[in-house]
């Protein structure tokens, strides 16, 4: 693949590449690879004049070289490089933070855009202290959030949406059966196919009716924030980009796993939300109260969390990548504090997952065990055995016969139907489409309370 890039670059450039080195892997099939490149400085324009570019060339004369770098990114999946290139462009015009397109050749498997570096969000988030640095990097990246949304939202042009143009309840569907079968089969544990499907469909009654006509940035996390300093921040990874509702980004920020953001400042970064959206966009922030917002938000974030753990299952348990197995326990961890709303197969897999009940509600000797895990927090054997038999370099528990596809299904695609009973049940149950639908039951969720200590 290097060689491959090397001959389109020289190609693009006419110079050859001093180096190119692939970037670690990131949660999909894409490839990134940091390219260097010597330049000569051409200080004089057309018209004979000295020009100075941005002040970079200041202090050199005509001969001079410069280092450069870029990224080229390499993708199979030629409609959803598409999607990126589409939605960069439109997202440059309308002045939001993306890196720059810098050459698109013939081969739309690869493209070269602007380098960002490698400082990004959750690296700060990792290694500072600084409670006031990260408050401000996180209302600034709050603030663009914003942008993005409305401004970026107003006649957007979703035709090379990918996979999907609206985040509604397909989508939601699928991420949710993501969650079912990437996580719940991966990793052998049962539930009530019936019961679990009635949750899905009363937790998407409950999120959907909020506004959904915004841009919708599908994954705004640490890891696609790019910091230059503590005013400048840069976005990346959208393609996934579809319309929908304000909550889902904001839940996908706030409840990124690995970040473990304390829940005090999950709070107020919610609340500076919510006031931002009053002051710079009263007529959006008057299509919702400001109560129903925060309520909602917590419906998001569960169903951001749910399909988050699908990945885990998928990129971790299934492809064995170390970066999502250790994730698995964060969110658990994060579930504990959504058994808000009336979910019950979901808050009893939620009870489940922390290691408070057995499979069929009562409580057993042998999953109060302390299980090793890698932090202070201890969650149900099901899914901590797994995650340090995975990162010990083992394998992953096989499922009971039948309880998943050899090849995981894509994420993108809706997930098989059962053709067998789970294993607390003696009968197949309903596939989705037959399964009865649950009506929404009046609610009144408690939004979670901070962490103690």
């Amino acid at each position: 693949m290097e060689a491959k890039i090397k001959d389109i670059f020289f190609t693009w450039k006419r110079i050859e590449a001093t180096s190119i080195i692939l970037l670690s892997a990131s949660g999909s099939n894409r490839k990134y690879f940091r390219v260097r490149w010597t330049e000569n400085i051409n200080c004089v324009n057309e018209a004979g004049e000295e020009r100075k570019a941005n002040g970079a060339n200041e202090g050199r004369r005509a001969g001079d070289s410069s280092e450069r770098h870029c990224i080229a990114v390499f993708n199979e999946d030629i409609v959803e490089n598409n999607a990126y290139l589409n939605y960069s462009k439109q997202l440059i015009d309308k002045n939001l933070p993306v890196p720059k397109i810098l050459y698109i050749p013939d081969d739309k498997r690869i493209y070269f855009v602007e380098d960002l570096g490698d400082t990004t969000l959750f690296s700060i988030v990792e290694s500072s202290h600084d409670i006031r640095t990260l408050t401000k990097i996180y209302k600034n990246a709050i603030d663009d959030l914003q942008r993005f949304q409305i401004d970026g939202g107003k006649n957007f042009d979703y035709t090379n949406a990918f996979p999907i143009a609206t985040f509604g309840r397909q989508a939601m569907l699928w991420d949710l059966n993501y969650f079912k079968y990437m996580f719940l089969r991966l990793s052998n544990i049962p539930f009530s196919e019936t019961a679990l499907d009635n949750d899905f469909n009363t937790l998407i009654d409950i999120v959907e009716k909020q506004p959904s006509n915004y841009f919708l940035f599908r994954d705004f996390q640490s890891r696609n924030i790019m910091v230059q300093n503590a005013t400048t921040l840069r976005y990346i990874d959208f393609q996934g980009g579809r319309q929908g509702a304000l909550q889902y980004d904001l839940a996908s920020l706030l409840y990124d796993a690995k970040a473990n953001l304390p829940e005090e400042f999950r709070s107020e970064m919610l609340q500076y939300y919510v006031k931002k959206l009053a002051e710079n966009y009263p007529q959006e922030f008057s299509k919702t109260s400001e109560k129903t917002f925060k309520e909602t938000f917590y419906g998001f974030v569960l169903l951001r969390i749910l399909q988050a753990m699908g990945t885990y299952g998928y990129r971790g348990l299934y492809e064995k990548k170390q970066l999502f197995i250790q994730s698995i326990s964060y969110a658990v961890k994060n579930l504990q504090r959504l058994k808000i709303f009336p979910l019950p197969e979901i808050n009893r897999l939620i009870d489940y997952l922390g290691g408070e009940v057995s499979p069929c509600g009562q409580a057993s000797p042998a999953e109060k065990t302390t299980v090793e895990t890698t932090h202070s927090d201890h969650f149900h054997p099901n899914v901590c055995a797994i995650s340090n038999i995975l990162q010990r370099g083992g394998s992953c528990p096989t499922p009971s016969a039948g309880d998943t596809p050899a090849t995981p299904p894509s994420p993108r695609t809706a997930p098989p139907t059962p053709t067998h009973a789970t294993p607390h049940h003696t009968t197949p149950q309903p596939t989705l489409a037959s399964a009865p639908r649950a009506a929404t039951t009046a609610y009144q969720p408690t939004p979670p309370a901070p962490a103690s200590g």
